[in-house]
């Protein structure tokens, strides 16, 4: 009977183990950390090595650390568009966002070619931040 139960017990973890790996995890309900390897700086025209991470909670706010977590900048989301379901699919959400008085897009989306995030911040119609990192990993955070 304690061996029946005791197996019992060990399906009961190993199912709920699976079902949580197959979860599937969503841009704009979950904390979500973006790792990123390279730049594109679109009024330069050139790519370089770059290393930081953009943490997205839900739709509250986006966090951009950099120099490995040593400085950081804080976006507030206003509001955001799109709702990409499942980061393992093609898909994209444009929060706009607020920092330092200034009102902009971040714009993170995953197509055939990739991942990535692009920043759009208009001043008399010109992006003032005209930058694209080059996403290398998604994980969730706890």
């Amino acid at each position: 009977m304690k061996r029946l139960l005791l197996l019992g017990v060990f399906v009961c973890l190993m199912l709920t183990r699976f079902q949580a790996a197959a979860q599937t995890l969503s841009v704009t309900q979950d904390t979500l950390q973006w790792h990123v390897s390279a730049l594109f700086d679109q009024a330069a025209d050139s790519t370089g090595s770059f290393s930081c991470s953009f943490i997205t909670y839900g739709q509250g706010r986006i966090l951009w650390l950099q120099k490995e977590g040593t400085y950081s900048t804080e976006f507030s989301v206003s509001s955001a568009e799109g709702s990409w379901s499942n980061i393992q699919q093609p898909g994209s959400v444009t929060y706009h966002v607020s920092c330092f008085g200034k009102h902009g897009d971040l714009i993170f989306m995953r197509s055939q070619s990739g991942t990535s995030i692009r920043m759009v911040f208009l001043e008399n119609n010109v992006n003032t931040m005209p930058l694209e990192f080059q996403v290398t990993s998604i994980t969730p955070v706890p």
